[in-house]
Order: C-alpha cells, then structure tokens, then sequence
C-alpha cells in the first residue's frame, strides 16, 4: 500500500516546507501556499476557458476566474514584496528554478548550444 505514495514530491515539499520555516514564519508559508493557489486556480480558469468542448458550456464562470487572478496575484505579489521580503525572493527564485527545470525537461532550442544539439519536441 505504502509503494503507491510519490516518495520525491513528499520529500520535495518537506524540504521547502523547512526552507519556509528557516526563512520566514507560518505566515510565509501560508503566503506561499496562497500565492501557489492563486496561480494554479488561473491556470486552470484559463485552461476551462480555451478549451471548452461545447459552445453550450458557459464561459463565464472560468472568465470570473482568470479576472480575480489578474486582479489578486498582482496585488498578492505586492504584499509578499512590502511584507515579507524574504519570501518573496524564495519565491521568485523557487519559480526561476521551476521555469528553468521545465525549459530544460521538455528539451526546448532555447538551450542548444549547436544545430546539432537543437531538436524538436515532435522528433522531427
């Protein structure tokens, strides 16, 4: 039952977790999480709103979504950036890391050094 669970994710929040912890404060920490939920919570209102199967579905609901994102990671940002310094550095270094280690994952040219080094995602 135990071999199911994802093993490096939960050590992987863990660790960020202590890092939170020796940085900042629970407040830091639930900053991120809001933060970390903000961002998910826009990509998916977008994601329902652009791929929609029918034209019967409303789009207003994922519409109201993405605008309160647009409205509120701005200003959470903001808060992160007056309030709590630290954390804010952790997370825009924890989301430079992240882009970075997915640029690299899905073997995008920005990388390739040479043409031969240089390939598509589709394996032309």
């Amino acid at each position: 039952m135990g071999e199911d669970l994802p093993k490096r994710i939960i050590v992987i929040l863990g660790v960020l977790t202590a890092a939170f912890t020796v940085v900042g404060s629970l407040e830091g920490i639930t900053s991120f999480a809001s933060l970390t939920f903000i961002v998910v919570f826009g990509g998916m209102s977008y994601l329902a709103l652009t791929q929609r199967d029918h034209e019967s579905v409303s789009a207003v609901p994922p519409a109201i979504g993405l605008f309160g994102t647009v409205l509120f990671l701005p200003m959470m940002l903001w808060h992160l950036f007056s309030a709590q310094r630290g954390v804010f550095y952790t997370v825009v270094a924890l989301a430079i890391v992240s882009i970075v280690v997915e640029l690299a994952y899905f073997e995008t040219d920005l990388f390739a050094t040479t043409p031969e080094d240089q390939s598509s995602v589709g394996g032309d």
